[in-house]
């Protein structure tokens, strides 16, 4: 039952009090940046939220693990491969499925035979007929073809965007 409904009077501490329910909406409609500057913003001022924000976003390098002070890496990173995000410690040889080829068109397929220009050729889930896969020679959407490792994309810094500045 909701602390809103109950005979108790929610305190600060009630994860289900008016404040707090508001600004969950806020974090869930709030854009992608907007959230990491706010999080960003917030680590850096408190020490307990950099390190509770530490504690679900990194662990250990193994290679540290004996070190006084080991370093400490991403938790979750994004495969380069099939771009999904994964965790480093569940990582192993047969968790990631793609394709090492390239998705490339595939004119003999007769699928655009009925296409007169370039703009009408795009890579979305109603063409995936007149795509290719050159490792597999699998259609567009054909499911990955070799299995191994995650491995994790390059490091791309990006500026945050600030919208209402």
């Amino acid at each position: 039952m909701s602390a809103l409904n109950s005979d108790k009077v929610p305190t600060s501490e009630d994860p289900k009090t008016e404040s707090n329910l508001a600004v969950e909406d806020a974090i869930r409609e709030a854009t992608n940046d907007r959230v990491r500057i706010v999080l960003l913003s917030i680590v850096k001022e408190s020490s307990v939220a950099r390190d509770l924000v530490s504690k679900e976003l990194l662990v250990q390098q193994k290679e540290d693990s004996a070190s006084r002070n080991p370093k400490k890496r991403k938790r979750y990173e994004i495969c380069k491969q099939c771009s999904k995000e994964y965790a480093v410690e569940q990582n192993h040889e047969k968790i990631c499925v793609h394709h090492p080829g390239a998705k490339q068109l595939d004119f003999n397929s007769g699928f655009w035979k009925f296409v007169k220009n370039d703009d009408q050729i795009k890579d979305d889930e109603e063409s995936q007929e007149g795509y290719e896969w050159t490792c597999c020679h699998e259609r567009g959407n054909a499911v990955g073809c070799t299995t191994s490792e995650h491995s994790p994309q390059e490091i791309k810094h990006t500026k945050l965007k600030f919208y209402d500045e």
